[in-house]
């Protein structure tokens, strides 16, 4: 969750069970919320988030900054570069052939 306090992320937030016959808890969030959020069924309030960026702490204890850092598989980045022949950038870039976390989720 201490990726998500800092700010300037967004959440894939997804129900591990669920008691329905339709499959519709997935969500993407952009605020904190309650495991409660999706349903009060005990057996659904088991949720899992899952930040689109992780904040790295870089430099000296009292003069760190913070990096963000995308949290997605590299197999499966590597792979996209591969297939389309881009290279793969941490923040969206006007670089001619890259691409970053955003062309992906977005």
């Amino acid at each position: 969750m201490q990726h998500f306090l800092k700010g300037g992320n967004v959440g894939i937030y997804l129900c591990r069970q669920i008691f329905s016959d339709g499959y519709s808890h997935i969500f993407l969030i952009n605020k904190i919320v309650d495991d409660s959020f999706v349903s009060n069924k005990s057996i659904e309030r088991v949720m899992y988030f899952h930040c689109t960026y992780m904040w790295k702490t870089t430099g000296k204890i009292f003069g760190h900054q913070l990096e963000r850092i995308p949290n997605l598989n590299v197999d499966f980045v590597s792979q996209i570069e591969d297939e389309l022949g881009l290279t793969f950038t941490s923040e969206k870039e006007a670089t001619k052939d890259s691409f970053a976390r955003n062309d992906i989720l977005d």
